[in-house]
């Protein structure tokens, strides 16, 4: 009877376990290529969501800033000037008459266009020049009735 030498059952043995330890290194390299791949992806998406949200979210504090701005505009506008049945002591320039407002340009700084800002600047400036000089009034009602007044269209 042939005997088998006792190296190739070793070396069978061998090549079995490294064969094993072969195939689990080479199933978690592709696992692992396949979770960073997916991660990517997901990360993606996320990022994606998240500027669409804040995209929306920005568009809402800007309609909101120029809204307010406006309303308080126009309600000083109405006080100190159209609305001049009774003499009234004109306001003192850079005064508290005019602090709400400039609360509200500062929000209109802040979320605004510079479009938006250079038109509520003028637009503060006009109102602040009428309101605290009447001698200017001519000048404010060109302003109000539309003909310096610059026209805004938010995209």
């Amino acid at each position: 009877m042939a005997t088998t030498p006792l190296w190739v059952p070793l070396a069978v043995a061998g090549l079995a376990v490294v064969g094993t330890l072969a195939g689990v290194v080479f199933t978690q390299i592709w696992n692992s290529r396949l979770e960073e791949r997916r991660w990517a992806r997901d990360s993606e998406r996320l990022r994606e969501a998240q500027a669409r949200e804040d995209t929306n979210r920005t568009y809402e504090h800007r309609r909101a800033a120029y809204v307010d701005f406006l309303q308080e505009l126009e309600r000083l506008e109405r006080r100190y000037i159209t609305l001049n049945r009774e003499p009234i002591e004109p306001p003192a320039r850079y005064g508290p008459a005019f602090d709400s407002l400039y609360e509200r340009f500062s929000a209109v700084e802040l979320y605004g266009t510079e479009e938006a800002q250079q038109m509520a600047v003028v637009s503060l400036v006009h109102l602040e020049g009428a309101a605290t000089d009447p001698r200017n009034s001519q000048e404010a009602d060109d302003f109000w009735n539309g003909e310096g007044r610059v026209r805004y269209s938010d995209p």
